[in-house]
């Protein structure tokens, strides 16, 4: 999903481990006329096939451990947005209807650490978001989005997945207060790899992936006040789990 921009804070470039992940994806049926407006300017959708995602990750402070009343786990970070394709001056790819993204328990979290808002810088990294065909069913392969820091208008998603698949049961709830965001572009992580910018990289080791849960049980919820609404089905859906240990970020 997301890499975060250490750089501006080099004094916790070395503190900071991301220690596990998930993805959701949903296929979904939609009214491209719908999303006519939701789309930038000059932008056209032009398939009736969307996609839901949904992200979370979760930190870890390896500084938190001389602090007696702070929970080792530095932050749990969320992300969501729909995904509709789009065609704009010849050229046709995939872009956010709808963004969503919190960030606002790093506000809290960072400042009670003397940390000042590690939160607001999102790695970019270069990839087309043509590429999104790919994403969902490469083996290996997981789905992140980038995004500029826009927007405040709140919103709440929700997803209730409770099939089992291969004995695992996963009856997960996700609901959050979270900020619209303009995301510019995908990215796409490899397994055992990152792609890195010209900023960052990340030293990835022990990564394990898999697809842990599959099915049309899904049901989505979006504010209507926020959004208001927009008719759909839910044509598939995917539950990805990830845990690895990171070497720590190596600055170029």
């Amino acid at each position: 999903m997301q890499n975060f921009r250490y750089v501006p804070y080099e004094p916790i470039v070395g503190n900071i481990r991301k220690v596990g992940e998930t993805v959701f994806l949903a296929e979904l049926a939609v009214n491209p006329a719908e999303f006519a407006s939701r789309v930038p300017e000059g932008f056209q959708v032009v398939s009736d096939k969307a996609y839901v995602v949904m992200t979370e990750a979760v930190l870890r402070d390896e500084k938190s451990k001389d602090y007696d009343f702070i929970n080792p786990i530095y932050s749990q970070y969320y992300s969501a947005g729909v995904l509709v394709e789009a065609e704009a001056r010849g050229h046709r790819g995939w872009t956010y209807a709808l963004r969503y993204f919190d960030r606002d328990w790093a506000v809290m979290e960072s400042r009670a650490k003397g940390f000042d808002a590690f939160y607001a810088h999102i790695r970019t990294t270069r990839f087309p978001t043509e590429m999104i065909d790919f994403y969902h069913i490469q083996e290996g392969s997981r789905l992140k989005a980038v995004a500029t820091d826009e927007g405040t208008r709140p919103i709440s998603l929700g997803f209730d997945a409770d099939q089992i698949v291969g004995g695992v049961n996963f009856d997960f709830l996700f609901t959050n207060r979270i900020g619209l965001r303009k995301v510019v572009q995908l990215v796409e992580e490899r397994k055992g790899e990152s792609v890195c910018d010209d900023i960052t990289r990340e030293l990835i080791t022990k990564t394990r992936y898999g697809e842990c849960w599959r099915g049309r049980d899904v049901q989505l919820i979006f504010d209507e006040k926020a959004v208001g609404t927009f008719s759909y089905e839910v044509k598939n859906a995917f539950w990805f789990m990830m845990g690895y240990q990171a070497g720590g970020i190596e600055v170029l």
